[in-house]
């Protein structure tokens, strides 16, 4: 993992100091421009900057290193969402596309496990989409907002100019960016999970390309093929 001290920032500087504007490493939202004004070097200013404020508005991906924001944060894995995307409750078998129990952990045909192993073996536990939205975090989330490409202001997707730089806004949302980053089901959009061979909401066949997604769990330029 190659971490960085801290999120991506910008420095302003005056007589007295630095304040930061600290940035998502993920979404490129800015999350927090510290209050205070932190005297002496670059350097020194920023990292009491970090420790004092900006840490605790970030978390850090377990696997990448990167410091991101909540919505864009697997708290199931603990890594950000590049890393390992949100695993859908499964109805079929990932592995051999066989329709599944909905209490079962394990597949009863093929004895597959049904929920995703993220790095250093991390299971992801059986938490459903809108529990996770109440505390910030999950693909519901990333739905409602955007981030303005100008300034970075994090907002939700129903304004058409950013509040902060008055910037016109796309319509390009947080999710629209993670589906980008990840396989998806060719018949009913899923996003998939590493080493799926199957689709685990309607159980259709994996697109061949995107079987190898297990190594590299990272969509490529490429185009899809069956």
């Amino acid at each position: 993992m190659q971490s960085s001290k801290t999120a991506n920032y910008k420095a302003v500087a005056d007589q007295a100091g630095h304040r930061f504007l600290f940035y998502c490493q993920v979404s490129g939202a800015h999350v927090r421009i510290t209050k205070e004004i932190y005297p002496g070097q670059l350097e020194e200013a920023l990292g009491l900057a970090w420790k004092e404020e900006g840490c605790w508005q970030f978390n850090q991906c377990r696997r990448c290193g990167k410091w991101v924001i909540d919505a864009v944060f697997n708290t199931e894995i603990l890594e950000c969402v590049e890393c390992a995307p949100y695993e859908a409750e499964p109805k079929f078998c990932k592995t051999c596309g066989m329709k599944i129990r909905k209490t079962a952990r394990c597949c009863q045909h093929c004895g597959s496990k049904l929920i995703y192993v993220g790095t250093e073996g991390h299971h992801a536990p059986e938490t459903s989409f809108k529990k996770l939205e109440k505390f910030g975090f999950g693909p519901n989330v990333m739905k409602k907002n955007k981030v303005c490409l100008r300034c970075g202001r994090l907002v939700g997707t129903r304004l058409p100019v950013c509040p902060d730089c008055n910037e016109k806004l796309s319509s390009e949302t947080l999710f629209d960016r993670y589906k980008r980053r990840h396989w998806s089901c060719s018949h009913c959009d899923t996003i998939l999970t590493p080493g799926s061979r199957y689709c685990p909401n309607c159980g259709k066949p994996v697109l061949k390309k995107a079987v190898g997604y297990q190594e590299n769990n990272l969509k490529g330029d490429s185009e899809n093929e069956t």
